[in-house]
């Protein structure tokens, strides 16, 4: 029986769900605090760096229990992001690396 490749579990939505809402949540709040007060440069960047930390805890994981796949993943995913600076795009070649090397590996006797 081969696995779907598109089958989403019910706790991986509500994850990535719970994600999308505090990677937002903190946005807006670090925008809110910026009209009330006057932060100063290290604030601004600590405030535009935590969604980026928040996503990181999430992905760490992920790719350490996914092995070869998820290493792969997340080396095409940077190297896509420092050459193009392309988010949205830098995440579908990720996923795309992680998926051939993940449906590849039985193939070739990984």
């Amino acid at each position: 029986m081969t696995p779907d490749l598109f089958a989403v579990r019910p706790e991986m939505m509500i994850a990535i769900l719970a994600m999308c809402a505090a990677t937002f949540g903190l946005k807006v709040a670090g925008y809110l605090t910026t009209r009330f007060l006057n932060p100063t440069p290290a604030i601004e960047r600590f405030l535009n760096a935590l969604p980026a930390g928040v996503l990181l805890s999430f992905v760490a994981p992920m790719v350490v229990t996914a092995g070869a796949a998820g290493v792969t993943g997340l080396i095409a995913a940077l190297a896509c992001f420092i050459g193009t600076r392309r988010m949205l795009l830098s995440t579908f070649v990720g996923v795309a690396a992680g998926l051939i090397v993940r449906h590849s590996l039985p193939l070739i006797g990984g």
